[in-house]
């Protein structure tokens, strides 16, 4: 995005001073926004798909009535898209869409400067840190009866084939984008505090305009840490229906864009092995769309896609 609201000198100066802890913080929380709330299931049980099906001790398969709900085009940018449908012009590709390892990140973002890049980067080191995978080998062992996490193990020791990065080394990398979106937003709740107009209009024009997943997935998890924060994505379309969670839903609509700018949420994808172990979800071809399927209900699934669908005719104007 080449235009947001004026920011304050200040502000970009702090910006330029991200802490590259808080980033991994970020990402950890994450897990908390995720969708628990109305999980239907905890284990995938295909045969087919998951061999060790019959091991499995975990709960029951997934709810077939929400499994196909029609949101698996939210992650693919291309041209049957919502946003490709809507004249958005995509952005480009996230380093880790489809990357079957570590170092295949490592080795396309070696011919990559801007923003967006150092960012996945930092977000692939939290992936792979040594104190991620040993609280994952300590997951799997706690609950050796949990094919879920016996999956999600077992895919992170294949996927981080080499050490991460340094903090220091992803640092010198982020400060060099000290003005980037992502910058801007992960300074949202610090200006919340000094000028909340401000901090609400930049969440906004945020949304509005930015092509940065990462910048997408901030501002969510600041709406969600700061509910006393009206900001209007259309949700007024029809009304609330009975049963919904408004302030749920807009995440969850939130996320399907920052999948959809990213297109790193697919089918065995690293974010959704990341997020599908406490889920019981852990399987072959997981994917966030199947994450969401088992996660919400059809009503929920279809009031997100709406406000997906109004967010994009937003961005389009």
């Amino acid at each position: 995005m080449n235009r947001l609201l004026n920011r304050p000198i200040g502000l970009v100066l702090a910006a330029g001073a991200v802490i590259f802890g808080s980033l991994l913080w970020r990402h950890l929380l994450s897990e908390s926004l995720g969708p628990t709330a109305a999980v239907t299931s905890t284990e995938h049980t295909s045969e087919a798909d998951h061999p060790a099906a019959t091991e499995n001790t975990d709960a029951a398969a997934v709810d077939t009535e929400t499994k196909d709900a029609p949101i698996d085009a939210m992650i693919d940018a291309d041209s049957t898209s919502p946003s490709a449908a809507a004249g958005i012009q995509q952005p480009q590709r996230s380093i880790i869409a489809q990357a079957i390892s570590y170092s295949q990140i490592l080795d396309r973002a070696a011919g990559r400067t801007d923003a967006e890049a150092a960012y996945d980067r930092a977000y692939a080191a939290s992936l792979c840190g040594e104190a991620t995978l040993a609280d994952l080998r300590a997951r799997r062992d706690t609950e050796p009866r949990s094919v879920s996490r016996q999956q999600q193990a077992a895919f992170f020791e294949r996927f981080c084939d080499r050490p991460a990065e340094s903090g220091s080394e992803l640092q010198r990398a982020l400060d060099l984008h000290a003005d980037s979106d992502s910058a801007m937003a992960n300074q949202l709740d610090a200006l919340l505090l000094t000028d909340s107009k401000h901090a609400i209009d930049l969440a906004m024009q945020l949304l509005l305009e930015s092509e940065s997943p990462d910048a997408i997935r901030t501002v969510q998890r600041f709406l969600h840490l700061n509910r006393n924060v009206s900001i209007n994505l259309g949700e007024a379309i029809e009304g609330i229906p009975s049963g919904v969670d408004a302030t749920r839903a807009r995440g969850l609509a939130l996320e399907m864009l920052a999948c959809h700018l990213s297109g790193a949420c697919g089918a065995n994808s690293a974010e959704a092995w990341r997020r599908c172990g406490g889920l019981g979800l852990c399987a072959p071809g997981i994917s966030m769309p199947l994450i969401w399927n088992a996660s919400y209900s059809k009503i929920e699934l279809e009031h997100a896609q709406r406000m997906f669908n109004g967010l994009l005719a937003l961005r389009r104007r």
